[in-house]
């Protein structure tokens, strides 16, 4: 287990939540980040455990990205109403990485191409794992609508020192849109043993020369 200081994380992410003592858990996503003071977050609580959340209510938090898992307490500095329901929390002094895969990321520029049911998007891998990878496009928020957390896709990209382009069945895991465009934190679903190993080795030859 490592602990880190950093909240390595991207906006619009699944975060598992459960309040301190209490074993029940719901699902809240990200939607913004004041470093260091505080995270924005929309829960999804129960109804039944609402009355038990006020300032200082003490919180448990896991989450996923680029497949580790991550964990840390916070607590909450309130919330506002309108125009939705956002509750701020604490930003977490110590972050630990429980690495429930040993999957090393890299950053990158690979040229790859997403498609789903509806839609096909030109754009860069930036960051890649055997587990999965950071899509980025240069687009606005609302050419990417229809693109939402959980739907299927499949990516497909060169990499270094292997022939061909390669298609990998993916999951969307989290979005994130800023001024310099939209990113999309997408887990391998399906991934051969060869191609696991393939992107397993182009990683760690990567971090051998960093």
């Amino acid at each position: 287990m490592e602990k880190n200081e950093k909240l390595a994380i991207a906006l619009g992410s699944e975060l598992n939540m459960q309040i301190d003592g209490m074993e029940e858990k719901f699902k809240s996503i990200l939607i913004g980040i004041e470093a260091p003071t505080y995270i924005m977050v929309r829960m999804r609580i129960p109804s039944r455990f609402r009355n038990q959340i006020d300032n200082g209510t003490i919180f448990l938090v896991q989450y996923v990205y680029m497949g580790h898992l991550y964990g840390f307490r916070t607590k909450s500095l309130g919330s506002v109403e309108k125009p939705y329901k956002v509750t701020f929390l604490s930003y977490p002094e110590k972050v630990e990485s429980l690495n429930i895969r040993k999957a090393p990321r890299v950053s990158c520029f690979i040229p790859a191409t997403l498609e789903t049911d509806k839609e096909q998007l030109r754009g860069l891998v930036m960051e890649i794992s055997k587990s999965g990878i950071r899509f980025t496009i240069k687009t606005d928020k609302g050419d990417t609508n229809d693109m939402k957390i959980n739907d299927s896709l499949e990516i497909s990209f060169p990499l270094l020192g292997f022939e061909g382009i390669h298609k990998l069945k993916g999951i969307i895991k989290s979005i994130n849109c800023d001024a310099t465009g939209t990113s999309f934190g997408i887990q391998f679903k399906d991934i051969t043993s060869s191609l696991e190993e393939m992107i397993d080795s182009y990683v760690r030859d990567v971090l051998d020369i960093l």
